[in-house]
């Protein structure tokens, strides 16, 4: 069957159905599905793809276009380094780059707000436990880059990665295809 749950919500709403137009194909989506922040992961190839991603609270909102560039570590020079609560001490390799931190001892606001510090153009915040990203929280009006929170997993491939090379990443708002 083609995407029931959207038939569903159309025949309830009384939009979007298929009649008179012929059935959707199989594996086809509602016209009605909402959008929502992801990360495309576009190299290296052994982690490509989609993940899902929570939208923070603060700083401006994705947008279909999104912000694309190569992931560093943020390293601010206390342990854990990759928290990003301190000022980073490799800003020069953050510069103009998407800062991976690590979820954990300080609130979000303050890690994007350091990553921002250092000229990131992107935060992903890397969970430390198991299950969906949830939003990020946090008020800052300081804050003018995105930032998503990415699951555990997806944090850990990207470390991995980052030890033997460039991780280039797409954080966008809309439906992956």
């Amino acid at each position: 069957y083609s995407d029931i749950w959207g038939e569903t919500v159309d025949l309830l709403n009384g939009t979007g159905t298929d009649a008179p137009d012929a059935d959707r194909l199989e594996g086809g989506c509602t016209s009605h599905s909402l959008l929502r922040n992801y990360v495309l992961i576009n190299s290296p190839s052994s982690i490509a793809g989609f993940c899902n991603a929570g939208a923070a609270a603060f700083g401006p909102a994705l947008d279909a276009t999104g912000v694309t560039g190569d992931v560093v570590l943020a390293d601010d020079g206390l342990a854990p380094t990759s928290n990003g609560c301190e000022p980073f001490v490799n800003g020069a390799a953050v510069s103009g780059n998407i800062a991976l931190v690590d979820r954990g001892t300080c609130g979000f606001a303050v890690k994007v707000a350091n990553a921002q510090a250092a000229g990131a153009t992107g935060v992903l915040v890397a969970d430390n436990v198991w299950g969906p990203p949830d939003p990020l929280g946090g008020v800052d009006p300081t804050i003018t880059i995105p930032s998503v929170r990415v699951t555990l997993l997806t944090g850990n491939q990207i470390k991995t990665e980052l030890a033997g090379g460039a991780v280039n990443v797409t954080m966008r708002l809309g439906l992956p295809s």
